[in-house]
């Protein structure tokens, strides 16, 4: 079974051989990164944020695991899967947190370079029963869809696993080294291998889908998005706001 590039942190990390990894492949894993109290911890703010706005979205007639929704904050990207951004005074400060393991400053560093900056926070979950997602590109076709240019990275996400750990939980597939063409309908993904502490670093643009959630309980990803100064994300989020 094919693996993506995959680091134990609990080893010193060389982190210009993990952005060379990304760099190539667009993704890495990064296993015991977080401490497992301290994701217990962010998995009952996440469960909290989530019950936050499915209230707000039942307020306003819109069931949570079934209508769809594209809202400033919400967005349902596929049937049984939601994003919810947190940022502004519902940010938990997740990042601020995260770019405390050396590991992922390092490393963000090495990828975007000096001065870049947070863009938002959020959680994506996973509902039981949740499909098989479109493949896609968090951003979009590029900076330049109509010539394609193999540019250095200039956003990255990075993922931690909260609940949903096994193969069943489907967890994100991605597509290794698909930069400026899409992936071949022949083409296999190649699923991530997580567990409680790991992370997902991936590109902005490397092609990715949720996999089938046959598990009993949600997926619940956090997820943190970092960019060049000069980089935003105009692509994922409409008005109007949830919150009045």
């Amino acid at each position: 079974m094919a693996l993506l590039p995959h680091f134990d942190c609990r080893e010193p990390l060389d982190v210009a051989k993990v952005r060379s990894a990304l760099v190539r492949s667009g993704v890495a894993e990064l296993h015991s990164l977080v401490p497992v109290e301290t994701v217990d911890r962010w998995r009952s703010e996440a469960e909290g944020k989530y019950e936050v706005f499915s209230e707000l979205m039942r307020a306003e007639g819109i069931d949570p695991r079934a209508d769809k929704v594209r809202r400033r904050e919400v967005m349902r990207r596929s049937p049984g899967r939601l994003d919810i951004r947190l940022d502004g005074e519902q940010d938990p400060g997740w990042w601020s947190e995260l770019s405390d393991f050396s590991a992922i400053a390092d490393l963000m560093l090495a990828l975007l370079k000096p001065g870049y900056r947070h863009l938002f926070s959020g959680i994506v979950v996973s509902q039981p029963g949740a499909r098989v997602q479109h493949t896609h590109r968090d951003g979009g076709s590029g900076l330049f869809p109509e010539q394609p240019l193999p540019l250095p990275a200039y956003a990255a996400t990075v993922f931690v696993p909260l609940t949903g750990f096994g193969p069943e939980y489907g967890p994100t597939e991605f597509f290794p080294g698909e930069w400026l063409t899409d992936p071949d309908e022949n083409t296999e993904p190649v699923s991530a291998t997580l567990h409680p502490g790991s992370a997902l670093v991936f590109d902005y643009r490397i092609p990715h889908r949720g996999g089938a959630n046959a598990g009993d309980v949600d997926r619940i990803y956090l997820y943190s998005v970092l960019a060049r100064p000069w980089f935003g994300d105009h692509l994922n989020y409409d008005e109007p706001s949830l919150l009045k």
